[in-house]
Parts: C-alpha cells; sequence; structure tokens
C-alpha cells in the first residue's frame, strides 16, 4: 500500500496514539495529531496531508463536521469520519462535507485499512477528473465558436462562456431547442435521432433569433457510460454568407457583360 501521510484528529490521547500506532503498521506517516477543530484547521492547511482521520465528537468551539466543513473551504483533502455514534441525525450533517468514509468505533483494522485504501484511490481518481475538466473547460472558452452539450432530453449540461453572438446562452440547465431557438419542440434541423446512432451532423441554417448564418457541427460524445451526449459547435458564418453573396453577384454581373 502507498505510504501516505495522514492528518488524526482525536481529543483522546489514548485512542490519537493506538490509530498512531496502526496507521505507522500499515506503512503511514502520521504528519500530526490534533485535538481540537482550531488545531486541526492549522495543520490541515500548514501541513497539507494526503488524508484526515477525524473523529466527530472532539473538545473545543467547533465539533469535527464543522472542521470538516472549514477545511473542505479551502482544501481538497480526502476525510474519514470516526465516530461512536452512527445515528441519523450526525450522519445526515456529516454527509453534507462529503467524507470518504465513516468508520464506528471501536475500529476494526481490517476495515480502516481497506477504507484508506479505498479513500485515497478515489481521491486520486477525483484528482484527475477534475484536471481534465479544467482542460476541457480551458480549451472549449478559448474557442471563438458557441460550444455546448446536450443529454438524450436536449438538456444542456455543459456550455463554454464565449457569448459572442449568443447572448440568450445564460443559463444552462435548459432544453437547448427552448433557450436558443425559443421553440417548444426539438427544431427541424436537429438530427439528435441520428447522432444516437453514432452519426455526426454538419449543416447550415438560418439562426431564428439573430437572422444570421450559422453551421453547426455535432457529434456524439461519451462522458458516461450507457448514455448519449450529443456535443454542438457553432459557427457565425453571416461574413462568410455574405462575401460568398458578394462573389456570386460580382461574377453574375461580368456574365451579363460577357
Amino acid at each position: 500500500m502507498k505510504k501516505s501521510r495522514i492528518l488524526v484528529v482525536e481529543d483522546q490521547m489514548l485512542i490519537a496514539l493506538e490509530i498512531k500506532d496502526r496507521l505507522e503498521d500499515m506503512g503511514h506517516e502520521v504528519i500530526a495529531m490534533a485535538k481540537s477543530g482550531d488545531k486541526a484547521i492549522a495543520f490541515a492547511l500548514d501541513l497539507k496531508p494526503d488524508l484526515i482521520l477525524m473523529d466527530i465528537k472532539i473538545e473545543g468551539d467547533i465539533d469535527g463536521i464543522q472542521t470538516a466543513e472549514q477545511i473542505k473551504k479551502v482544501m481538497d483533502i480526502p476525510i474519514l469520519f470516526l465516530t461512536a455514534y452512527a445515528d441519523d441525525k450526525t450522519l445526515e450533517r456529516a454527509k453534507l462535507t462529503e467524507p470518504y468514509a465513516y468508520i464506528v468505533k471501536p475500529l476494526d483494522e481490517r476495515e480502516l485499512k481497506s477504507s484508506i485504501i479505498i479513500a485515497l484511490y478515489k481521491s486520486e481518481i477525483d484528482k484527475k477528473l477534475k484536471d481534465s475538466e479544467i482542460k476541457y473547460r480551458t480549451m472549449i472558452n478559448s474557442m471563438e465558436c458557441l460550444v455546448y452539450i446536450v443529454d438524450e432530453d436536449f438538456k444542456i449540461i455543459v456550455k463554454n462562456d464565449n457569448t459572442k453572438n449568443h447572448s440568450y446562452m445564460d443559463n444552462a440547465n435548459k432544453k437547448c431547442y427552448e433557450l436558443l431557438y425559443k421553440q417548444s419542440k426539438p427544431c427541424r434541423h436537429c438530427s439528435i435521432d441520428d447522432l444516437k446512432l453514432g452519426s455526426a451532423s454538419r449543416k447550415e441554417f438560418m439562426d431564428p433569433r439573430n437572422h444570421r448564418w450559422t453551421y453547426m457541427v455535432t457529434t456524439p460524445v461519451n462522458l458516461t457510460e450507457g448514455k448519449t451526449y450529443i456535443q454542438n459547435l457553432v459557427f457565425d458564418i453571416e461574413e462568410k454568407k455574405r462575401n460568398e453573396e458578394e462573389v456570386f453577384q460580382l461574377l453574375q454581373e461580368k456574365k451579363r457583360k460577357m
């Protein structure tokens, strides 16, 4: 198992020392032990542990749940709650801090070991996903065209921040045909049925909102297994169309003079 730097938050010193011994026997490093929430926050900010074992009932003005809330506001560290109180009210409060697991006292070594392994693994995966999301958003926000992804129900789940000529894209979680085109049903140019079968679509059409020529590239994407999502790249080609029309008119004029 990978050696990790762990912060233990427990106000009963004998229990804290026992946990420290168990963790070190597993190959981890206990970088600090805190008895109160304030001390735990200070240690977390200063030492940046890989994981925190947090007793819910600790001394001081704030309990373990409130301590976790404060840490989560500034740091993305996996937290495992230790508790002798597994009542529904306590667990509902703790759920809001998105802990990686609850370990009920007295500690079972196998449960402790497996919970740490799972928490560290899930934390690593979450960080990779977050990095991927940041890279994707950076990429689509740098694009001059409008980019948005819809699910099978036409609901917009992702969009970029480029709203040039698309000021009506201020709200997500709306039906694309309602928000974009003010329609009560899917647009005529929509090819979502073909896209569900894996086909891509490229179409030019007049945007009914601003009466400008638009070029849309629509492709199916797989964000989660078993669901079809549709990515749309929307380009304003009004200037291109005008140039084409000017060239056409010039050619027609030339033909008439010949």
